[in-house]
C-alpha cells in the first residue's frame, strides 16, 4: 500500500508504516500504531476537503491538527475514502 494525497502547502504519503506528512520545509512521521481514528470531510463547491489522522495527543478538531491533510476534487475524495478504509484496517 502506498498513497499520496494533499495540496502544495501540505501533503502526505501513506504506507503500511504510517503517514509521512510534508508541510512547506518541514516533514514529520505519524506511525500507524499512533493513529486512533481517521475521518474524511468531502470537499464542497468553494471549500477543500480533508483527511484527518487523529492520534491520542490530538484534539477532536481536525482544523486545529497538523495531521489534517487538505485536498480538492471528487477524485481525491474517493482516494481519501480508500485511504481511510486501508488505515482503519491496519490500526
Amino acid at each position: 500500500m502506498r498513497y499520496e494525497i494533499g495540496t502544495k502547502s501540505r501533503s502526505a504519503v501513506i504506507d503500511e508504516s504510517g503517514v509521512h506528512i510534508t508541510e512547506k520545509r518541514e516533514s514529520r512521521f505519524v506511525a500507524m500504531g499512533k493513529i486512533v481514528a481517521v475521518s474524511v470531510k468531502k470537499p464542497g463547491f468553494m471549500t477543500a476537503g480533508h483527511i484527518f489522522f487523529q492520534t491520542a495527543a490530538d484534539s477532536s478538531n481536525p482544523l486545529a491538527s497538523r495531521n489534517t491533510i487538505p485536498f480538492q476534487g471528487s477524485e481525491n475524495y474517493e482516494l481519501a475514502c480508500k485511504i481511510k478504509e486501508e488505515v482503519e484496517r491496519l490500526i
